[in-house]
């Protein structure tokens, strides 16, 4: 399924773009004879174990210093988010999780990391647990893009076509001029042209 959409400090380091992470495939949402396709990796759901017991060693420059900053100074939450999106970019999608959650122990309230780590929960077929991650968000922000396309994505993946574009509209009300909201309008045109028509919106 990056990314920051609400107005924050300046971008933080390691953060992916928000065209990169618009909703875990960012628009591998497809217009193709009406159907949504995205692709779920499946990965091993174990957890790696507390966050800060870890070998810091790594063949990955970036990745090491970063490690390094994070074991000086746990609660830097710049460095947190970091990993995660390191994790994340890697498709390590266990370590991303451990991540995002620390930096929500340090930021119970920043809606773009709950995005994230829902995410995370759908990559790793956890869809109770990603649904709950995205309605928290839109609890403090009822706005938020790829919260609200995430949920859309989610409705999709449960079967619920109606529900999926009810979310996919509020997507495309709030994102303006962003380039992904036209792909989508066209796609609930032509889900919308099937259902009048009489044609199948499984």
């Amino acid at each position: 399924m990056t990314r920051k959409k609400k107005s924050r400090a300046p971008e933080r380091a390691g953060k992916p773009l928000e065209t990169e992470k618009i909703v875990f495939i960012a628009l591998s949402v497809l217009v193709v004879v009406g159907t949504l396709i995205f692709y779920r990796m499946n990965r091993e759901e174990g957890r790696t174990g507390d966050v800060h017991n870890f070998a810091s060693m790594s063949d990955d420059p970036a990745l090491t210093s970063m490690l390094q900053r994070f074991q000086a100074d746990p609660q830097d939450l710049e460095t947190v988010i970091g990993l995660g999106n390191y994790y994340y970019d890697h498709s390590d999608f266990p370590m991303a999780e451990m991540f995002y959650k620390k930096a929500l122990e340090i930021d119970p309230h920043d809606v773009d990391v709950m995005v994230d780590l829902g995410t995370v929960l759908f990559f790793m077929q956890r869809e109770e647990e990603a649904l709950r991650a995205y309605q928290n968000a839109l609890e403090i922000d009822p706005k938020h893009k790829n919260a609200l396309f995430n949920m859309g994505v989610m409705k999709q993946a449960q079967g619920d076509r109606e529900g999926a574009v009810e979310w996919w509209r509020k997507f495309v009300e709030v994102a303006g001029d962003d380039p992904h909201a036209e792909p989508i309008r066209k796609m609930i045109a032509e889900m919308e042209r099937e259902k009048t028509e009489g044609g199948t919106v499984e």
